[in-house]
C-alpha cells in the first residue's frame, strides 16, 4: 500500500470500496465506471461515456423506446400515443414533437444505457426507475436471479434501489448469529409454488423457528415463492418493525396483510386469555361463594335413627310378602346389581338379600332404578358395622352401631348372610333357635363345617389366655384388630394379591372370633366345671365383600376343622395365618362346591321353616313373633278392598250425599253400601233439593204474595216508603225494564251512584211477578261482591217492603243464612253463588239472577258471566228439547253497574252460533258417555235441542240507563291549576320531563305519547297564558307534583275566605241551572294520592307551608287529616268530624274514599290521578305494588265525592290531553292476580257440570283449564294459567294430567288461597292449629296488624319489642303476629274491649286487623269443621269447655287452659317448630336460601365463639327471582344469623328492589319433610330438595328421612282422603313430631 497510512484512503485510491468476497451488507455509495465498454442494446455502436450512450439512444432509437408511465401526463391533454406514433415516422427532426415529447424519451434512454451498462458487467437488467419502463428485450422482466436494482445474497458492488426479502433475512441471521436459512420450496397442484423456511437453532432443534407460506401466496415460480417464504420468515421474527419502509414495493402489500393477521392473532390470544383469566376468577368466586353456603347438617341422634329405623322397618314388612328365595332368578339382572354394589362395598350377601326383599316393589330389574331402590333398602336395614366406610360419613350425626347379637329381624338375617350363608338358611335357623342370633349362627356353622359347638359366650375357665391372646394379636395387627365386645375379636386382614376368586382386591378379610365357654352350669358336657378358650374352640366368622358365598363358606370349613386341630392352645393368630395361605391358593372349583352343597342346606332348613311357620300360625294367630319376621300385617290396608270407582266419585260429588261415616269404612261396611245403593240413591239428595219448592203450594203462595202486595201499595203506613221509592231516578224507568225484560234474556243496566238501582230493580221484577199471579213461582238472586253490600241490601229492601230478613227477602253469606221456603228474593255474595253452580250447574228453580257492580271485574265476576252465559244457553236448549209438562220459563239475567260499560257486556252475553254449539255439543258427548242404556235417547233429545235453540230466537240482550241523583261538579284540569296558582314547572324542574318521555310512568293503557309542542298547545288551549303553556310543555305528569298541591290548596283556601261557599261557582251557570244550587255548608278538600308515603309527606309539606299556614289563618285554623288503610279505626273516624266554623279540613286519601267511605262534608276534590295497584307477574309469580294512571271510571267516582250533598269542585291535576289516554275502566282482576284459586274453582265447577250432564266422563272434567279460561270477557294468559297450574301441581293439589287430587278437592271447597289452605289442613295434622288459624286469618285480611312507627312516639316502639320479646328468638313475622294477637286476647278478656284498644294503643297495633283475625279464624275453623279435619264441639260454646270451631269465636279461645287449646288439633301449638313446619308446607316452594358472610369470632372469657354476622352482610336467594331483600318493617332485618339456613315467606312485592314482607326461619326437618321432592347422593351423603336446596347427612340418615317423607305422603294422603282418620297416637307422626319438635337431636 506504499505509504499511504491512512486505511481508507488507500481503498479509494485503488477504488475499492468493499472488503471481503461475496460482496456486504452494504453496497457503495458511488461507483466510477469511467472507462467501461458498453454496447447499444438496439445496433452495435460501442461507447465508453455513458451520456454519449444514452444521447446516441435518444437520437437514433427514439421510436425504439417504450413510453413511460408518466407520458400521458407530459403529453398534455392530446392524445399521448398519436404523438409518439408521428414521432417514430417522421424522425427526431420535427422541434414540436421533440419539446413535447423530450421529458419521455430522455427517461426512456436514460432506462436503457442502465439496462445496458448492467448487461455488461454481468448483473442483468435492473428494474425501471419510477415512471420510467424497461426496454424490450432487455430482461428486466421480474423473477430474473440477479434482480436488477434489488440486492440479493452474493450480489456484486453495485448500485441498488432495494433489498430483497430474502437479503434481509439473511442480515438478520448474522445479527442473531444463528445458522443460515433453509429454503424448501414445493410445487403444489395447480402450478403454483410455496415455501417453507427453516430458521434453525444452534443447539436444539425444537427450538427452530418454521414458517410455511401459505397457499393464498403462492408464487408463479420458485424464486418468488423464496423471497415471499422470506417475507413470512421476517414477519415472524421481526414483525414489530415497520420493514415495509424498505421492502421491495412488490412485497409490501404482503407485509401489510401479513401484519393485520398478527394483530388478528394477537387480539384473539389476548382474548382467550382474558376469558381464561374471567374463568379462573370465576371458578374462584364460584369456590368462595360455595364455602360461604355449605349445606345444612342434617342432625339425626342415635335414638331418633333407631326409632326411624324401627318405624321403616315395620312399614316394610306390612308390605307384600316373599317367599324366601323365590326372587333373583334371573342371574343376569342379579349379576348386574351385585357388580354395582360390589364396586361400593356391599357383600354379594347382602345384595342377594336387598334383591329378595325388594323384588317386587323394583320389578326385578338390574337397572339403575333398581339400583338405588336396593341401596336405600340395604342402609336401612343393614346393621352400620356392616355397611361400607363410604356410607357411614358424611355428617356430624351419630350413626346406630349395633353390635348386640340378641336384636331380632332382618338385621340378623343380613348379619348372618355377611359369612356366607343364604337368607333361607338364616331365616330357617332363626326361626329354629327362637330369634336368638348366636344360637342360630351356631346351628348354621354345626350344619356347614360338621364342628358342633355349644356354650355361651363367656369367660369362664382361663381368662389369662384369651387376654394374653388379645394383646399378642394387638402387637401383631395394629389397626387390624379391633375389639368388638369382651368375648368378641375382629381381625380386618388384606387379601392376597395372589387370590384369583376375589372380586375386589380393596375389600378387607374379616375375620370374627367368639370366645365361648361351657359347663358350670348344666350346659355342655354334663354340667362339669366350666371350661373357655383356648379349651373351647372358638366360633370363627368369615366376612369379605370382595368373596363370593362359595369362597366364605369354604374358608370357614378350613378355619373350623383347624381349630379343632389347635384346641388347647392360643389359635387366633394361626387361624389368620391359615385364612390368607387359604385365601390365595383356593379356586373357582372349591368355591363352587362349597356354593353347591349350601343349597343342599337350604332345602332342609326351607323345611323346617315351613313347618315352623305352621305351627307360629296355630299358635301366634296372626300377630307378631317376637323377632320381627311375622306374615304381613294387613292393618294398614283393611277396609280399602271395597274402594270402588263409585265411591271415588261419590267423594267427589257433593259432601251432603255421603253414604257412612269414615268409621263405618275403616270398619269393613263400606262396600256393601257402596255395592247396594243404586244410582238413584247417589241422585237421591239432589232430587230432594229439587223438590223443595214443590213442598209449597204455588197457588196458594201466589195468593198470599198477591194480598201481601197490595196491602203494601195501600197502607198508609207505607205511604212515606212509597214516596221515598217514587222519588228514586229508577221510578222513571220501571216500565222500560220490564219491558226489556219480557223480550230479551240478558239486559245490562247501567245506573249512576243514587239512582236507587240495587234496592228497585230487584224488587220491581218480583212486584211484576206477583201482579202476574206467579209470585210463588219467582226466586230473584242477587249477588253483591262484599258481604257488608249484601247485608245492608237485604235489610233495606225487607224495610221498604215492611217485613223482617228471612221472609220474601232473605240473603245467604258466608257461614249466614237467612231464608225460608218463602223467600223469593235472596241477595247473596258473588261467591256464594259460584259455590252453589259447583252442586247446582243450572240453577234448578232459580229465574232471575242479579250481577250487580260488575264494573268491579273481580274474578268472580267475570267467571259468573262465563258459567252463566253457558246456563242461559242450557236453560234454553232444554226449554226448547222439552215436551211435556211445560218448560220453565228461561233464566233472565240483569247485569248492573254505576259505570258498566253496557256496550262490552251486551256484546259478551250475546250468544254465537259458536257458543251454543260447544254448549249442547258439550251435552251431547256427556250424554253419549253414559253407561246405561239411555245414551242414544239422550242423543236424540240433545239433538232436537239443538234444532229447537237453532231455529227459536236466539236470547238477545236488551240495554238501558238510569240517571243518577246527584249535584254538579265543575271540573278544572292541570292548565286551570296552573293558570289559578301561577305555578310554574320550568326545564329544570324536578318535575319536568325527563330524556323526552314523562308521562309513561305505568301507563295503564301502555299509551305513550310525545311532548306536546308549544304551537300546538297554544293551538288547541288558546285562552291560557305562555307561562301555563310551557309548564305543559315541560311537566312530567306521572309524578306527583307536590309544589303544586301545596299552591293549589292555598289559593282553594284563600278563595274560600274571600268569596265564602260560592268559590269557584259564581261564574259557573251549571251550578244553579238544575234548581238545586245550594252552596251552603261544606268546604273540606279532599285530596286524591297514590298512597301512604305520599300522604305522609304531603302533610308534613302541608303544615310547613307558610303559604297554607297564612291562607288558613294559622296553624289553628288548619287539619290536615290523613286516610288509608293502615290507619286504626279512631284515626279513620276523625275524618268525620267536621271542623269549627273558621277551620278548614283537608283529608289526604287514597282510593278508600273512592267508594267505601263517603265524607259528607266535601266539596273540593283534588285528584292526582294516581293509584298503587298490586298486580301479579306470572313471569315472577310476585305480586308488585304498581303506581299506574287511575281509570276514567274510578276518575268519575272521586269527582262525584264533591257532589254529594251540594254543587262541588274537582281539580284534576292531569291534563285533558292525559284524560283522552286513560282507560276507561279498571283492568280486570283476573289479568292481574294469582290464578291458583281460579283454576281450583274451575276444575272443581268442570267437575261438578261432567257430574250434572249425567256421566260425561273423566274427560269433561279434567278438561284443560286454559282453555276454560281462554272463554272468559277478558281471558288471563296462557302463561299466567301456566304458571297457576304449575304452583297446584308443586302443592298437590293437581296430578300430572291436571286433575283434582284429594288434597285439590278439600282445597277447593275451601274458600282460600290453595297454599292457605294446605297451611291449615297440615296445621291441623301437625296439632299447631290455633297458631296458623291466627297466621292464615291475618293473612286473608290483607291489612298489617303492626301500624307504620314512622310518627310514632318512642314508647310505642319500646312497648312493641316488650310485646315480642317471647317471639324474637323464633326468628319469625308469623309467630310475631300470633304474639299480638294472643296478647289483645288476653287484655280483651281480662279488662274488655277497652283493655284491647288501650293495648293496640301502647303498642302501635291495627284493632280492626285484629278484630278481623279473630273473625277469620272462627271461619277457618268453621270449613275445617266442615270438611271432618276438626272435630265438633258437641254442641259447646264456651271456649273454655269447647273444642270445635265454636271455640275460636271469643279471645278466650287462645288463652292458656282453655280446652280449645287442649284439643288434639293444638298439642304442639306452644312449639314454634311445628308452625313453621306447617306454613313451610302451605307455601313451598315460597322459600329462601341463607347465605351468611364468613364466620367471625368475638372474644369471650376463657376463649371465643361465633358471633353474629352483621344483618346488611346476610344475603337472601330465591331459586326463580335470585337475590331478594328483607323489608325494613320486618323482624327479622335485624337478624344476623339463621341457624337452619332456609326462610319460608308469605309475601314479596317489588318497588325499589324484590322485598320480602314476611318470613319465618324453616327448620331443616320442616323442609326436607314437608318440602318439594328428595334426590340423593349416597357416596358423598348429599340431599337436594327439588334439586336446589341442598343439605349433608350420612347415607343413612339420608336415605331414612327420605323415605320418612315417603311414608309420611302415604299418611297424609290417607288423611285428606279420610278426614276422621286419627293420627294422634300414629308410630309415623310421633316419628315425625319427635324429630321436628328436637331438629334430630
Amino acid at each position: 500500500m506504499g505509504g499511504i497510512k491512512n486505511r481508507d484512503a488507500k481503498m479509494k485510491a485503488n477504488k475499492v470500496f468493499s472488503s471481503g468476497g461475496g460482496g456486504g451488507t452494504k453496497g457503495p455509495a458511488v461507483v466510477d465506471k469511467r472507462g467501461q465498454e458498453v454496447k447499444c442494446p438496439y445496433c452495435d455502436k460501442v461507447y465508453q461515456q455513458s451520456g454519449r450512450l444514452k444521447d446516441h439512444i435518444a437520437k437514433q432509437h427514439a421510436d425504439q423506446l417504450q413510453p413511460t408511465a408518466e407520458a400521458p401526463a407530459a403529453g398534455g391533454s392530446g392524445s399521448s400515443s398519436g404523438a409518439a406514433g408521428d414521432a417514430g415516422t417522421s424522425g427526431a427532426s420535427s422541434s414540436a414533437a421533440n419539446a413535447a415529447n423530450s421529458s419521455v424519451v430522455a427517461a426512456a434512454a436514460a432506462t436503457a444505457a442502465r439496462n445496458a451498462a448492467a448487461n455488461a458487467t454481468g448483473k442483468g437488467p435492473v428494474s425501471a426507475a419510477p415512471g420510467t419502463a424497461a426496454a424490450p428485450g432487455s430482461g428486466a422482466a421480474t423473477g430474473a436471479t440477479g434482480g436488477g436494482g434489488i440486492m440479493q445474497i452474493n450480489s456484486r458492488a453495485g448500485y441498488y434501489t432495494s433489498k430483497s426479502p430474502s437479503m434481509h433475512l439473511h442480515e438478520w441471521v448474522q445479527k442473531m448469529k444463528r445458522r443460515k436459512a433453509f429454503y424448501h420450496p414445493r410445487q403444489l397442484e395447480d402450478g403454483r409454488w410455496i415455501c417453507k423456511v427453516v430458521l434453525p437453532d444452534e443447539k436444539r432443534r425444537e427450538d427452530d423457528i418454521v414458517v410455511l407460506l401459505d397457499e393464498k401466496y403462492g408464487a408463479e415460480d420458485e424464486q418468488q415463492a423464496r423471497e415471499r417464504g422470506a417475507v413470512a420468515a421476517l414477519h415472524r421474527v421481526q414483525g414489530d418493525r415497520a420493514l415495509e419502509r424498505i421492502l421491495p414495493k412488490e412485497f409490501v402489500s404482503m407485509w401489510t396483510e401479513l401484519g393485520e393477521q398478527r394483530k388478528e392473532r394477537e387480539q384473539r390470544v389476548a382474548e382467550r386469555r382474558a376469558s381464561e383469566a374471567r374463568r379462573k376468577q370465576g371458578e374462584e368466586e364460584r369456590r368462595r361463594k360455595a364455602m360461604l353456603r355449605k349445606p345444612q347438617v342434617v342432625v339425626m341422634s342415635e335414638a331418633k335413627q333407631r326409632l326411624v329405623q324401627a318405624l321403616l322397618r315395620d312399614r316394610a314388612r306390612a308390605g307384600p310378602a316373599l317367599t324366601p328365595g323365590s326372587v333373583g332368578s334371573d342371574e343376569g339382572d342379579l349379576t348386574a346389581v351385585v357388580d354395582q354394589l360390589s364396586a361400593m362395598g356391599f357383600s354379594p350377601q347382602h345384595v342377594q338379600l336387598a334383591y329378595e326383599r325388594c323384588a317386587s316393589t323394583s320389578g326385578g330389574s338390574g337397572g339403575a332404578a333398581g339400583l338405588e331402590v336396593l341401596l336405600d333398602w340395604l342402609l336401612v336395614h343393614l346393621p352400620s358395622d356392616q355397611l361400607p366406610e363410604q356410607f357411614t360419613q358424611g355428617s356430624g350425626t351419630n350413626t346406630v352401631n349395633i353390635v348386640a347379637r340378641s336384636e331380632p329381624g332382618l338385621q340378623s338375617v343380613a348379619r348372618l348372610m355377611s359369612y356366607g350363608f343364604t337368607s333361607a338358611e338364616c331365616e330357617g335357623a332363626l326361626r329354629a333357635a327362637g330369634g336368638d342370633e348366636l344360637r342360630a349362627h351356631l346351628r348354621l356353622y354345626d350344619d356347614l363345617t360338621g364342628v358342633q359347638l355349644q356354650g355361651r359366650p363367656g369367660d369362664g375357665g382361663n381368662g389369662d389366655a384369651w387376654a394374653e391372646e388379645m394383646m399378642v394379636l394387638e402387637s401383631i395387627y395394629d389397626s387390624q384388630f379391633s375389639v368388638v365386645s369382651e368375648n368378641a375379636v375382629r381381625l380386618s386382614l388384606d387379601l392376597p394379591e395372589d387370590c384369583s376368586v376375589a372380586t375386589r382386591a380393596d375389600a378387607p378379610l374379616v375375620l370374627e372370633f367368639v370366645r365361648l365357654s361351657r359347663g358350670g352350669d348344666g350346659e355342655g358336657d354334663g354340667g362339669g366345671a366350666e371350661v373357655s378358650y383356648p379349651d373351647v374352640a372358638p366360633l370363627v366368622s368369615v366376612s369379605c365383600a370382595g368373596l363370593a358365598a362359595g369362597a366364605l363358606r369354604h374358608l370357614t370349613c378350613v378355619l373350623a376343622q383347624e381349630s379343632q386341630q389347635l384346641l388347647g392352645q392360643p389359635a387366633l393368630h394361626d387361624l389368620a395365618v391359615r385364612a390368607l395361605a387359604e385365601a390365595a391358593t383356593m379356586d373357582e372349583q372349591t368355591c363352587t362346591a362349597a356354593e353347591a352343597g349350601s343349597r343342599a342346606v337350604a332345602a332342609a332348613v326351607g323345611g323346617a321353616a315351613a313347618e315352623w311357620e305352621d305351627a307360629a300360625a296355630v299358635d301366634g294367630d296372626g300377630e307378631s313373633n317376637e323377632w320381627g319376621l311375622e306374615p304381613q300385617d294387613s292393618s294398614l290396608v283393611e277396609g280399602f278392598e271395597g274402594l270402588t270407582v263409585d265411591d271415588e266419585e261419590d267423594e267427589e260429588g257433593d259432601g251432603e250425599r255421603a253414604e257412612g261415616t269414615a268409621s263405618e269404612r275403616r270398619s269393613g261396611n263400606a262396600r256393601g253400601r257402596a255395592r247396594g245403593g243404586s244410582g238413584g240413591a247417589r241422585q237421591a239428595p239432589q232430587d230432594h233439593r229439587r223438590r223443595q219448592r214443590s213442598q209449597i203450594d204455588v197457588a196458594a203462595e201466589s195468593a198470599r204474595l198477591a194480598r201481601l202486595q197490595s196491602d203494601i201499595e195501600s197502607s198508609a203506613v207505607h205511604a212515606v216508603m212509597r214516596a221515598v221509592r217514587r222519588a228514586l231516578p229508577a221510578f222513571a224507568k220501571r216500565g222500560q225494564l220490564l219491558e226489556l225484560l219480557a223480550g230479551n234474556d240478558v239486559v245490562v243496566v247501567s245506573g249512576a251512584t243514587g239512582c236507587g238501582k240495587s234496592t228497585q230493580v230487584p224488587q220491581y221484577i218480583l212486584e211484576d211477578a206477583i201482579s202476574s199471579g206467579v209470585g210463588a213461582k219467582c226466586n230473584i238472586v242477587v249477588t253483591q261482591p262484599r258481604r257488608i253490600s249484601a247485608l245492608g241490601l237485604a235489610s233495606r229492601v225487607a224495610s221498604e217492603r215492611g217485613e223482617s230478613v228471612g221472609n220474601v227477602v232473605g240473603y245467604s253469606v258466608r257461614l249466614e243464612h237467612r231464608v225460608s221456603a218463602a223467600t223469593r228474593l235472596t241477595f247473596v255474595t258473588t261467591g256464594i253463588l259460584l259455590r252453589r253452580l259447583l252442586s247446582d250447574p243450572d240453577l234448578e228453580g232459580t229465574t232471575h239472577i242479579v250481577l250487580d257492580e260488575v264494573h268491579e271485574r273481580s274474578i268472580e265476576i267475570d267467571l259468573l258471566l262465563l258459567l252463566l252465559r253457558d246456563v242461559l244457553v242450557r236453560r234454553r236448549t232444554a226449554a226448547a228439547a222439552a215436551a211435556s209438562p211445560p218448560p220453565a220459563p228461561p233464566l233472565k239475567l240483569i247485569l248492573m253497574s254505576a259505570t258498566a260499560d253496557a256496550k262490552l257486556f251486551a256484546d259478551y252475553m250475546t250468544p254465537t252460533a259458536a257458543t251454543t254449539a260447544a254448549v249442547v255439543g258439550h251435552k251431547r258427548s256427556g250424554g253419549n258417555s253414559r253407561r246405561d242404556g239411555t245414551a242414544s235417547a239422550t242423543a236424540a233429545a240433545n239433538d232436537a235441542a239443538a234444532d229447537a235453540c237453532g231455529k227459536s230466537s236466539v236470547a238477545s240482550v236488551g240495554m238501558m240507563t238510569i240517571p243518577g241523583f246527584t249535584y254538579p261538579v265543575r271540573e278544572f284540569y292541570l292548565e286551570d291549576a296552573f293558570e289559578l296558582t301561577g305555578h310554574v314547572v320550568g326545564q329544570s324542574s324536578k318535575y319536568a320531563r325527563r330524556g323526552g318521555g314523562g308521562g309513561g310512568k305505568g301507563q295503564r293503557s301502555g299509551k305513550g305519547e310525545a311532548a306536546p309542542s308549544l304551537p300546538a298547545l297554544s293551538q288547541a288551549l288558546p285562552s291560557y297564558s305562555q307561562s301555563t303553556l310551557r309548564s305543559l310543555e315541560n311537566v312530567d305528569e306521572s309524578q306527583v307534583n307536590y309544589d303544586l298541591l301545596v299552591d293549589l290548596v292555598a289559593h282553594i283556601i284563600e278563595r274560600h275566605k274571600q268569596d265564602g261557599a260560592a268559590a269557584f261557582l259564581s261564574d259557573w251557570p251549571q251550578a244553579f241551572s238544575s234548581g238545586r244550587g245550594d252552596v251552603s255548608g261544606g268546604g273540606a278538600i279532599l285530596v286524591f294520592l297514590p298512597g301512604a308515603p305520599e300522604i305522609s309527606k304531603m302533610q308534613r309539606m302541608l303544615l310547613q307551608s307558610g303559604k297554607v299556614l297564612a291562607a288558613a289563618g294559622g296553624r289553628g285554623n288548619l287539619r290536615v287529616l290523613p286516610l288509608h288503610g293502615s290507619l286504626s279505626s279512631a284515626d279513620q273516624s276523625r275524618v268525620f268530624a267536621r271542623p269549627p266554623a273558621g277551620c278548614f279540613k283537608v283529608v289526604l286519601s287514597t282510593n278508600v274514599a273512592e267508594t267505601s267511605i263517603t265524607i259528607d262534608d266535601v266539596t273540593v276534590v283534588v285528584d292526582a290521578g294516581r293509584v298503587k295497584e298490586m298486580s301479579h307477574d306470572p313471569e315472577r309469580g310476585i305480586m308488585r305494588l304498581q303506581e299506574v294512571w287511575v281509570s276514567q271510571a274510578a276518575a268519575q267516582q272521586r269527582r262525584g265525592r264533591a257532589g254529594r250533598v251540594r254543587p262541588g269542585i274537582c281539580f284534576r291535576l292531569f291534563s285533558t290531553q292525559q284524560w283522552g289516554l286513560m282507560p276507561n275502566h279498571t283492568e280486570p282482576e283476573m289479568l292481574r292476580s294469582p290464578l291458583e284459586s281460579v283454576c281450583l274453582l274451575v276444575k272443581g265447577m268442570t267437575t261438578a257440570a261432567a257430574a250434572a250432564e249425567a256421566g260425561a266422563g273423566a274427560g269433561a272434567a279434567n278438561g284443560g283449564v286454559n282453555a276454560f279460561l281462554s272463554r272468559c270477557l277478558s281471558p288471563p294468559s296462557s302463561k299466567a294459567v301456566t304458571s297457576a297450574v304449575q304452583l297446584l301441581r308443586a302443592i298437590g293439589a293437581f296430578d300430572g294430567d291436571e286433575a283434582l287430587t284429594s288434597l285439590g278437592r278439600h282445597l277447593n271447597k275451601m274458600p282460600m288461597d290453595p297454599r292457605v289452605g294446605k297451611a291449615l289442613v297440615y296445621g291441623c295434622m301437625l296439632g299447631c292449629l290455633d297458631p296458623v288459624l291466627t297466621v292464615t286469618a291475618a293473612m286473608a285480611h290483607g291489612r298489617p296488624v303492626f301500624l307504620n312507627l314512622q310518627n310514632a312516639e318512642d314508647g310505642v316502639a319500646s312497648a312493641r319489642r316488650q310485646l315480642l320479646r317471647a317471639v324474637a328468638a323464633s326468628k319469625s313475622d308469623h309467630l310475631a303476629v300470633v304474639a299480638a294477637y294472643n296478647a289483645w286476647c288476653k287484655a280483651v278478656d281480662k279488662g274488655g274491649r277497652s283493655s284491647g284498644a288501650t293495648l293496640c294503643e301502647e303498642c302501635g297495633l291495627s284493632e280492626s286487623s285484629l278484630e278481623s283475625i279473630q273473625a277469620g279464624r272462627a271461619e277457618y275453623a268453621r270449613v275445617l269443621e266442615e270438611l271432618g279435619f276438626l272435630s265438633d264441639s258437641g254442641g259447646a260454646t264456651d271456649p273454655r269447655v269447647a273444642t270445635g270451631a265454636a271455640a275460636c269465636r271469643g279471645p278466650a279461645s287462645s288463652l292458656p287452659g282453655s280446652a280449645w287449646l287442649a284439643a288434639p288439633a293444638n298439642r304442639n301449638a306452644a312449639n314454634a317448630r311445628f308452625v313453621k313446619a306447617s306454613l313451610c308446607a302451605g307455601f313451598y316452594p315460597s322459600v329462601l336460601r341463607v347465605q351468611h358472610p364468613p364466620t367471625k369470632y368475638k372474644e369471650v372469657h376463657g376463649g371465643t365463639e361465633e358471633a353474629d354476622a352483621d344483618p346488611r352482610d346476610v344475603k337472601f336467594f330465591d331459586r326463580a327471582r335470585g337475590r331478594v331483600f328483607i323489608h325494613p318493617g320486618s323482624l327479622l332485618f335485624t337478624v344476623g344469623k339463621f341457624e337452619s339456613g332456609w326462610l319460608v315467606y308469605t309475601q314479596m312485592t317489588e318497588t325499589s328492589k324484590l322485598f320480602v314482607r314476611e318470613a319465618s326461619m324453616v327448620p331443616v326437618y320442616g323442609m326436607l319433610l314437608f318440602g318439594g321432592e328428595i334426590t340423593m347422593e349416597h357416596a358423598t351423603g348429599r340431599l337436594w330438595v327439588d334439586g336446589w336446596a341442598e343439605f349433608k347427612a350420612s347415607a343413612q340418615v339420608g336415605v331414612m328421612v327420605r323415605q320418612l317423607r315417603d311414608e309420611m305422603d302415604r299418611l297424609l294422603g290417607a288423611k285428606i282422603s279420610d278426614p276422621e282418620l286419627p293420627l294422634e297416637a300414629d308410630p309415623l307422626v310421633v316419628a315425625v313430631e319427635q324429630l321436628l319438635s328436637s331438629d334430630g337431636f
